[in-house]
């Protein structure tokens, strides 16, 4: 049985993580600005402009504490779900 070591991470490390969640930023940036087009109303709600802020502010005030590896794994189900519903 090895035993688990928790080493500092270097610089890479944190590069490469900043690089995945900037990526993942990027994409629902990508993602709200497409539900802002009448193209994408069927998965968009009608006030979606006025709530936008308001949304934001929530989502923050309710994942604020929680863990880093606890977002990682929400992040993975909502995009789950964003699959399941575009499938229906």
């Amino acid at each position: 049985m090895s035993e688990k070591t928790n080493n500092p991470l270097d610089e890479w490390d944190l590069l490469e993580l900043e690089k995945l969640v900037g990526d993942f930023i990027n994409s629902s940036q990508d993602l709200y600005a497409l539900l802002r087009n009448p193209r994408y109303a069927q998965w968009s709600t009608p006030d979606l402009e006025d709530k936008a802020l308001d949304l934001y502010t929530e989502g923050r005030a309710i994942s604020e504490s929680l863990p880093f590896s606890t977002l990682v794994i929400y992040i993975s189900a909502l995009g789950d779900i964003l699959l399941e519903r575009l499938k229906n």
